[in-house]
């Protein structure tokens, strides 16, 4: 850029640094100005005061303005304009007179092809080339397949592209699936979930639907902000959402610019209208590098539907083929991307659930993880009454498989080394690591448990957990559940200690402890036995 390179295309990712190519130059360059062109109104102010706070000079174009600054800010449906008096081309066009005009940025430049709203405002950007300077292009999203449409549409023919990979490697790609109709139904409760959790980390999430009407019902359900364009004080809820936390209900209307630390959760509400939708809200997450969680949820049938109607869209296939394509999710999307795949394997990224192991992430891809809770729910409620030793160690014991009904697990003598003393010295033994909400007596996360926080409560699950991870390694299949879930040690006091641990993963949006998900775990594969 500062060689003057033109016509330049960038493309980074989200997050990755793209005004810095346009801030750096107004302070190494002594004279000159850098015009930045904004597809939205709305993110110039934002944009001008974090440039002004830099210390450097910055105004926003409006109409008959003539002063210069080393930044200058116009919105992207007036820089194209030359109808009308005292129109920006004639106020750049003063400028190049005097020997100021450095450089022409379009930011987001992508929104040139795939805003439907936008398209005809910003095929005016064009008549930029009517001024004899750099003209730079930035971007977080051009697939190589659509380069020529980009360079059709503000004619900049033979640029010269710089890539960055477009990966983000601290977001974890799910998909989940829910039933025909059930889909705001799903996402309630997936929602809620997630909600008290994320206001009590004072973090943020975004949950993003198609339509005004979907989000208004949401958010109703959530009792959280929703943000649209139709929202006259969209940005007076949005400021109370960064401040409080938690999660705002959005169409796309919340996407492009937005540029804020804590978001650690996006999910979309049915499929994303396309892949560099998706790539753009998907990324809003993890600006302040935090591991970030990107959820779609869709209908059975939904995916389908969308490829046949839109056969024609490349960026629509690209999409449907993340969702419902095989192989790892983070190299399908970097394939269309960035041209060259990569894979949670060929870097340190966070998994997709493709490439997850556990059964935890299979069931939310398959049924969602309210389902899964409610089957561990179930087991759980059955193993209160009965024994949770004989229910694990039974399975291999032919004819025994039902006598964990005849007796409860604190009566239990059954197994030599597995009675419910041995169980009750074995939980002396497990401590809380500090790092998870685990109720002190049963080990159930305090999320799900009756106790809560109150240690008045009584447990809603007592001799549970415990019995089942300690029986568990006595039962060989079970051995192979708690090797899945990470224990590599050796010994019963190595095994005790690991329990106590905040599991590496999350569950459900959350982090539980070892013995938390090894029981889960349990639970889910051989509860239905």
């Amino acid at each position: 850029m500062l060689g003057g390179q033109t016509p330049l295309v960038v493309v980074l990712p989200t997050g990755g640094g793209k005004s810095l190519l346009f801030i750096v130059p107004a302070i190494v360059e002594k004279e000159g100005v850098t015009v930045v062109v904004v597809p939205y109104r709305a993110l110039i102010e934002d944009l001008v005061t974090r440039i002004q706070e830099s210390g450097i000079s910055c105004i926003e174009w409006k109409h008959g303005e003539n002063n210069p600054a080393s930044v200058v800010v116009v919105s992207a449906d007036l820089a194209g304009d030359i109808t009308s008096n005292g129109n920006f081309i004639g106020y750049a066009g003063l400028l190049q007179s005097k020997g100021l005009l450095r450089r022409v940025v379009i930011d987001e430049c992508h929104l040139i092809f795939t805003s439907s709203d936008w398209r005809p405002k910003l095929a005016l950007l064009k008549n930029l080339r009517l001024l004899a300077c750099p003209i730079v292009l930035l971007t977080a999203t051009l697939p190589p397949v659509r380069e020529n449409e980009l360079e059709s549409g503000i004619l900049v023919h033979n640029a010269t592209y710089i890539r960055a990979s477009t990966v983000r490697p601290n977001t974890r790609y799910f998909v989940s699936w829910c039933q025909q109709g059930e889909l705001l139904k799903t996402a309630i409760t997936v929602c809620k979930r997630r909600q008290s959790q994320l206001l009590k980390k004072k973090q943020k999430g975004v949950v993003y639907c198609k339509s005004k009407r979907q989000c208004e019902e949401l958010a109703e359900a959530l009792e959280c902000a929703h943000y649209h364009a139709g929202v006259l004080d969209r940005a007076e809820r949005l400021q109370q959402w960064l401040g409080e936390g938690g999660i705002i209900v959005a169409t796309s209307a919340l996407g492009t610019g937005v540029d804020f630390p804590g978001i650690v959760y996006i999910l979309h509400v049915g499929m994303p209208w396309s892949m560099i939708d998706y790539a753009q809200e998907s990324g809003r997450g993890g600006r302040g590098g935090e591991a970030v969680d990107a959820v779609v949820l869709v209908e059975h049938g939904e995916v389908e539907r969308a490829l046949e109607q839109k056969s024609d869209d490349i960026d629509v296939q690209a999409m449907g083929l993340f969702i419902i394509g095989s192989g790892c999710r983070r190299q399908l999307m970097s394939r269309y991307l960035d041209s060259t795949g990569m894979s949670c394997g060929d870097t340190e990224s966070a998994r997709c659930d493709r490439c997850g192991e556990g059964v935890s992430e299979w069931l939310e891809e398959q049924e969602g993880d309210g389902l899964a809770w409610e089957r561990v729910q179930q087991k759980m409620n059955e193993l209160r009454h009965g024994c949770a030793i004989c229910w694990v160690l039974g399975r291999d014991v032919e004819g025994e498989e039902e006598k964990w009904r005849e007796h409860i697990t604190m009566q239990c003598s059954e197994y030599s080394g597995a009675t419910a003393k041995d169980v009750d010295m074995f939980r002396r033994k497990v401590r809380d690591g500090g790092e998870i909400d685990s109720c002190r007596r049963c080990w159930v996360s305090q999320r799900y448990c009756a106790t809560k926080e109150d240690v008045n409560n009584r447990c809603q699950w007592p001799n549970v957990v415990i019995p089942v991870v300690f029986a568990a390694i006595g039962f060989g299949d079970g051995v192979e559940v708690i090797r899945r879930c990470g224990y590599e040690g050796k010994s019963i006091e190595e095994y005790s200690i690991w329990l106590g641990l905040r599991h590496r993963e999350r569950v459900w949006g959350e982090y539980f402890s070892n013995a938390m998900v090894v029981a889960i775990r349990i639970l889910l594969e051989f509860g239905s036995d």
